[in-house]
Protein backbone atom coordinates (compact mmCIF):
# COMPACT_ATOMS: atom_id res chain seq x y z
CA UNK A 1 0.00 0.00 0.00
CA UNK A 2 2.51 2.63 0.85
CA UNK A 3 5.65 0.94 -0.71
CA UNK A 4 9.00 1.36 0.65
CA UNK A 5 10.91 1.64 -2.32
CA UNK A 6 13.77 -0.02 -3.93
CA UNK A 7 16.18 2.69 -3.64
CA UNK A 8 16.67 3.69 -0.06
CA UNK A 9 19.39 3.28 2.42
CA UNK A 10 19.21 0.55 4.86
CA UNK A 11 18.28 2.32 7.61
CA UNK A 12 15.58 4.05 6.12
CA UNK A 13 13.95 0.49 5.05
CA UNK A 14 14.84 -0.30 8.75
CA UNK A 15 12.48 2.97 10.16
CA UNK A 16 9.68 1.73 7.18
CA UNK A 17 9.24 -1.65 8.14
CA UNK A 18 9.05 -0.82 11.55
CA UNK A 19 6.24 2.05 11.48
CA UNK A 20 4.26 -0.04 9.32
CA UNK A 21 4.42 -3.34 12.20
CA UNK A 22 4.00 -1.02 14.90
CA UNK A 23 0.46 0.66 12.86
CA UNK A 24 -0.83 -2.27 13.02
CA UNK A 25 -0.51 -3.57 16.56
CA UNK A 26 -1.86 0.33 17.67
CA UNK A 27 -4.87 0.29 20.17
CA UNK A 28 -7.24 3.26 20.27
CA UNK A 29 -5.95 6.04 23.49
CA UNK A 30 -6.52 5.19 26.78
CA UNK A 31 -5.67 1.19 25.61
CA UNK A 32 -1.67 1.49 24.88
CA UNK A 33 0.71 2.24 27.35
CA UNK A 34 2.59 5.21 27.43
CA UNK A 35 5.86 4.24 25.82
CA UNK A 36 3.48 2.97 22.79
CA UNK A 37 2.51 6.22 22.52
CA UNK A 38 5.74 7.80 22.62
CA UNK A 39 6.73 4.94 19.73
CA UNK A 40 4.25 6.40 17.69
CA UNK A 41 5.04 9.89 17.96
CA UNK A 42 8.36 9.35 16.63
CA UNK A 43 6.94 6.99 13.82
CA UNK A 44 4.37 9.91 12.93
CA UNK A 45 6.78 12.16 12.32
CA UNK A 46 9.57 10.03 10.40
CA UNK A 47 6.76 8.22 8.28
CA UNK A 48 2.80 8.79 8.91
CA UNK A 49 2.70 12.15 8.13
CA UNK A 50 4.16 11.59 4.78
CA UNK A 51 1.79 9.02 4.06
CA UNK A 52 -1.11 11.53 4.95
CA UNK A 53 -0.03 13.47 3.24
CA UNK A 54 0.27 11.44 0.00
CA UNK A 55 -3.48 10.90 0.53
CA UNK A 56 -4.53 14.23 1.25
CA UNK A 57 -3.53 15.38 4.46
CA UNK A 58 -5.90 16.22 7.18
CA UNK A 59 -8.72 13.77 8.02
CA UNK A 60 -11.32 13.76 10.87
CA UNK A 61 -12.85 10.94 10.30
CA UNK A 62 -13.17 8.21 7.76
CA UNK A 63 -16.61 5.99 7.71
CA UNK A 64 -16.53 2.31 6.73
CA UNK A 65 -19.60 0.33 6.19
CA UNK A 66 -21.24 -1.65 3.47
CA UNK A 67 -18.61 -4.64 4.51
CA UNK A 68 -16.94 -5.22 7.03
CA UNK A 69 -13.53 -4.18 7.64
CA UNK A 70 -10.09 -6.17 9.14
CA UNK A 71 -9.59 -4.86 12.63
CA UNK A 72 -5.70 -4.44 11.67
CA UNK A 73 -6.95 -2.40 9.01
CA UNK A 74 -9.09 -0.38 11.24
CA UNK A 75 -5.74 -0.26 13.28
CA UNK A 76 -3.26 0.64 10.61
CA UNK A 77 -5.04 3.71 9.38
CA UNK A 78 -6.12 5.46 13.34
CA UNK A 79 -2.15 4.96 13.25
CA UNK A 80 -1.50 6.90 11.06
CA UNK A 81 -4.15 9.33 11.60
CA UNK A 82 -7.04 8.50 9.72
CA UNK A 83 -9.00 7.57 12.00
CA UNK A 84 -11.73 4.34 10.93
CA UNK A 85 -15.45 4.69 12.03
CA UNK A 86 -17.26 1.33 11.05
CA UNK A 87 -21.01 1.77 11.19
CA UNK A 88 -24.16 -0.91 10.22
CA UNK A 89 -27.23 -0.36 8.93
CA UNK A 90 -29.89 -1.97 6.31
CA UNK A 91 -31.52 0.47 3.68
CA UNK A 92 -34.59 -0.50 5.85
CA UNK A 93 -33.87 0.84 8.99
CA UNK A 94 -32.90 4.60 7.41
CA UNK A 95 -30.30 2.99 7.15
CA UNK A 96 -28.32 3.27 10.74
CA UNK A 97 -28.51 0.92 13.49
CA UNK A 98 -25.26 1.21 15.42
CA UNK A 99 -22.22 3.65 14.62
CA UNK A 100 -18.95 3.97 16.03
CA UNK A 101 -18.53 7.61 17.65
CA UNK A 102 -16.63 9.67 20.14
CA UNK A 103 -16.95 9.49 23.71
CA UNK A 104 -16.58 6.53 26.08
CA UNK A 105 -17.08 2.89 24.75
CA UNK A 106 -17.71 5.16 21.45
CA UNK A 107 -15.19 3.06 19.35
CA UNK A 108 -13.38 -0.33 19.01
CA UNK A 109 -11.54 -2.15 16.65
CA UNK A 110 -13.92 -5.04 15.45
CA UNK A 111 -17.48 -3.28 16.39
CA UNK A 112 -19.82 -1.36 14.64
CA UNK A 113 -20.03 0.97 17.29
CA UNK A 114 -23.05 1.36 19.78
CA UNK A 115 -26.67 0.98 18.66
CA UNK A 116 -28.49 4.81 18.18
CA UNK A 117 -30.10 6.28 20.96
CA UNK A 118 -34.32 5.67 20.93
CA UNK A 119 -33.88 2.28 19.21
CA UNK A 120 -33.88 -1.17 20.55
CA UNK A 121 -31.37 -3.96 18.96
CA UNK A 122 -31.29 -7.74 20.23
CA UNK A 123 -30.20 -10.81 19.35
CA UNK A 124 -32.71 -13.18 18.54
CA UNK A 125 -32.88 -17.08 18.18
CA UNK A 126 -29.24 -18.08 16.77
CA UNK A 127 -28.11 -14.87 17.39
CA UNK A 128 -29.78 -13.02 14.49
CA UNK A 129 -29.94 -9.08 15.22
CA UNK A 130 -33.01 -7.67 15.32
CA UNK A 131 -34.20 -4.07 14.92
CA UNK A 132 -37.36 -1.86 16.09
CA UNK A 133 -37.50 1.63 16.35
CA UNK A 134 -39.05 4.65 14.34
CA UNK A 135 -37.05 4.63 11.52
CA UNK A 136 -37.84 1.06 10.38
CA UNK A 137 -39.25 0.82 6.79
CA UNK A 138 -43.61 1.14 6.78
CA UNK A 139 -42.75 -2.13 4.39
CA UNK A 140 -42.10 -3.39 0.98
CA UNK A 141 -43.73 -1.30 -1.61
CA UNK A 142 -47.25 -3.36 -2.46
CA UNK A 143 -45.57 -6.87 -1.07
CA UNK A 144 -47.41 -6.86 2.34
CA UNK A 145 -46.30 -10.89 2.46
CA UNK A 146 -42.25 -10.26 1.89
CA UNK A 147 -43.06 -7.48 4.47
CA UNK A 148 -44.48 -9.77 7.08
CA UNK A 149 -41.49 -12.33 6.65
CA UNK A 150 -39.26 -9.30 7.30
CA UNK A 151 -41.03 -7.12 10.54
CA UNK A 152 -43.04 -9.35 13.36
CA UNK A 153 -46.03 -8.55 14.42
CA UNK A 154 -43.94 -7.23 17.39
CA UNK A 155 -42.50 -4.44 15.15
CA UNK A 156 -39.39 -6.11 14.94
CA UNK A 157 -37.07 -6.17 11.99
CA UNK A 158 -34.99 -9.14 11.14
CA UNK A 159 -32.07 -8.54 9.38
CA UNK A 160 -30.76 -11.76 8.97
CA UNK A 161 -27.48 -10.63 10.09
CA UNK A 162 -25.71 -12.67 13.23
CA UNK A 163 -23.98 -10.64 15.85
CA UNK A 164 -23.16 -10.17 19.43
CA UNK A 165 -21.99 -7.37 22.07
CA UNK A 166 -18.85 -6.89 23.87
CA UNK A 167 -19.48 -6.02 27.11
CA UNK A 168 -19.52 -2.33 26.67
CA UNK A 169 -22.57 -2.84 24.25
CA UNK A 170 -20.57 -2.10 20.77
CA UNK A 171 -22.42 -4.66 18.64
CA UNK A 172 -20.09 -7.00 16.50
CA UNK A 173 -21.53 -8.31 12.93
CA UNK A 174 -20.31 -12.00 12.77
CA UNK A 175 -22.25 -13.21 9.70
CA UNK A 176 -25.05 -14.10 8.25
CA UNK A 177 -27.94 -16.44 8.65
CA UNK A 178 -27.86 -18.24 5.76
CA UNK A 179 -24.12 -18.66 5.45
CA UNK A 180 -24.25 -21.10 8.79
CA UNK A 181 -23.75 -24.64 7.34
CA UNK A 182 -23.44 -27.68 9.64
CA UNK A 183 -21.05 -30.38 9.95
CA UNK A 184 -21.53 -34.38 9.36
CA UNK A 185 -21.52 -34.83 12.76
CA UNK A 186 -24.70 -32.48 12.92
CA UNK A 187 -22.43 -29.36 14.67
CA UNK A 188 -23.57 -25.60 13.31
CA UNK A 189 -20.60 -23.48 11.89
CA UNK A 190 -20.91 -19.66 11.75
CA UNK A 191 -17.85 -19.09 8.88
CA UNK A 192 -17.78 -15.78 9.08
CA UNK A 193 -17.59 -15.41 12.58
CA UNK A 194 -14.15 -17.74 12.21
CA UNK A 195 -13.32 -15.48 9.06
CA UNK A 196 -13.84 -11.93 10.72
CA UNK A 197 -11.70 -13.23 14.05
CA UNK A 198 -8.99 -14.51 11.74
CA UNK A 199 -8.59 -11.94 9.36
CA UNK A 200 -7.96 -9.69 13.03
CA UNK A 201 -4.40 -11.11 11.87
CA UNK A 202 -1.93 -9.07 10.13
CA UNK A 203 -0.81 -12.07 8.52
CA UNK A 204 -4.40 -12.72 6.74
CA UNK A 205 -5.70 -11.06 4.38
CA UNK A 206 -8.73 -12.49 3.70
CA UNK A 207 -10.24 -16.10 4.13
CA UNK A 208 -12.89 -18.32 3.06
CA UNK A 209 -14.44 -21.17 5.63
CA UNK A 210 -15.77 -23.88 4.18
CA UNK A 211 -17.09 -27.59 5.60
CA UNK A 212 -20.60 -28.52 4.65
CA UNK A 213 -22.13 -31.76 5.28
CA UNK A 214 -18.15 -32.79 5.68
CA UNK A 215 -16.42 -33.81 9.46
CA UNK A 216 -14.75 -30.61 10.24
CA UNK A 217 -14.32 -26.67 9.00
CA UNK A 218 -11.07 -26.00 6.69
CA UNK A 219 -10.05 -22.52 4.94
CA UNK A 220 -8.53 -20.73 1.97
CA UNK A 221 -6.50 -18.56 3.63
CA UNK A 222 -5.07 -15.38 1.17
CA UNK A 223 -2.02 -14.25 3.25
CA UNK A 224 -1.69 -10.39 3.65
CA UNK A 225 1.52 -10.05 1.31
CA UNK A 226 2.38 -6.62 1.92
CA UNK A 227 2.40 -7.52 5.30
CA UNK A 228 4.43 -11.21 4.80
CA UNK A 229 6.75 -9.32 2.94
CA UNK A 230 8.21 -7.11 5.77
CA UNK A 231 8.26 -10.15 8.23
CA UNK A 232 10.24 -12.31 5.78
CA UNK A 233 12.36 -9.06 5.45
CA UNK A 234 12.51 -8.99 9.31
CA UNK A 235 13.44 -12.59 9.35
CA UNK A 236 16.15 -12.72 6.39
CA UNK A 237 13.81 -15.60 4.68
CA UNK A 238 14.70 -15.27 0.84
CA UNK A 239 11.70 -15.59 -1.98
CA UNK A 240 11.58 -14.08 -5.44
CA UNK A 241 7.31 -15.39 -5.59
CA UNK A 242 4.50 -15.62 -3.60
CA UNK A 243 4.53 -19.14 -3.90
CA UNK A 244 8.06 -19.68 -2.54
CA UNK A 245 7.52 -16.95 -0.05
CA UNK A 246 4.12 -19.31 1.21
CA UNK A 247 5.81 -22.57 0.72
CA UNK A 248 8.82 -21.67 2.91
CA UNK A 249 8.92 -23.52 6.20
CA UNK A 250 9.18 -21.17 8.61
CA UNK A 251 6.43 -19.09 6.96
CA UNK A 252 4.38 -22.43 7.15
CA UNK A 253 5.65 -22.47 10.56
CA UNK A 254 4.31 -19.19 11.55
CA UNK A 255 1.13 -19.72 9.98
CA UNK A 256 0.78 -22.82 12.20
CA UNK A 257 0.86 -20.94 15.01
CA UNK A 258 -1.40 -18.21 13.80
CA UNK A 259 -4.14 -20.66 13.00
CA UNK A 260 -3.67 -22.35 16.46
CA UNK A 261 -3.64 -18.76 18.25
CA UNK A 262 -6.90 -18.31 16.95
CA UNK A 263 -8.89 -21.53 16.97
CA UNK A 264 -8.68 -21.15 20.52
CA UNK A 265 -11.19 -18.49 20.82
CA UNK A 266 -14.20 -21.10 19.21
CA UNK A 267 -15.39 -24.53 20.29
CA UNK A 268 -13.51 -27.61 19.26
CA UNK A 269 -16.29 -28.02 16.48
CA UNK A 270 -15.41 -24.84 14.90
CA UNK A 271 -12.42 -24.78 14.79
CA UNK A 272 -9.99 -24.95 11.44
CA UNK A 273 -8.75 -28.66 11.38
CA UNK A 274 -7.26 -28.00 8.00
CA UNK A 275 -6.19 -24.80 5.98
CA UNK A 276 -4.80 -24.10 2.56
CA UNK A 277 -2.34 -20.71 1.82
CA UNK A 278 -3.01 -19.20 -2.20
CA UNK A 279 -1.24 -17.07 -3.71
CA UNK A 280 -3.50 -15.01 -5.51
CA UNK A 281 -4.85 -11.80 -4.05
CA UNK A 282 -8.66 -11.71 -3.87
CA UNK A 283 -8.98 -7.95 -5.58
CA UNK A 284 -12.15 -6.89 -6.77
CA UNK A 285 -10.75 -6.41 -10.73
CA UNK A 286 -9.99 -10.42 -10.32
CA UNK A 287 -13.28 -10.91 -9.73
CA UNK A 288 -13.18 -12.21 -6.14
CA UNK A 289 -13.91 -9.44 -4.15
CA UNK A 290 -17.76 -7.64 -4.99
CA UNK A 291 -17.88 -3.77 -5.40
CA UNK A 292 -18.50 -3.53 -1.60
CA UNK A 293 -14.96 -5.59 -1.35
CA UNK A 294 -17.27 -8.64 0.26
CA UNK A 295 -15.87 -12.05 -0.82
CA UNK A 296 -17.50 -14.07 -3.58
CA UNK A 297 -17.88 -17.16 -2.12
CA UNK A 298 -19.01 -19.04 -4.91
CA UNK A 299 -16.50 -17.58 -7.32
CA UNK A 300 -13.47 -18.36 -4.75
CA UNK A 301 -14.68 -22.07 -4.08
CA UNK A 302 -15.54 -22.47 -8.08
CA UNK A 303 -11.96 -21.02 -8.60
CA UNK A 304 -10.01 -23.62 -6.29
CA UNK A 305 -12.75 -26.55 -6.66
CA UNK A 306 -13.45 -27.06 -3.16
Amino acid sequence: MFPAGKNVSFIQRIIYYWSFNLATRYQLDGLSPWFKKFKLKIADKLIYSKWRAKIGGNFDIVVSGGSAIQSHTASFFSAIGVPVFEGYGLSETSPVIAVSQHGTHGRKFGTVGLPLRGVEVKLAERDEIIYRGHDVMLGYYKDPELTAQVIDADGWLHTGDTGKFTPEGQLIITGRLKSIFKTSFGKYVNPQALESKFTESPLIENMIVVGENKKFAAALISPDFLYLKSWCAKHKIQFTTNTEMTEHPEVIKRYQKEIKKYNEFFGDSEQIKRYQLVTDEWTQPGGFLAPTLKIKRNVIEAHYAV
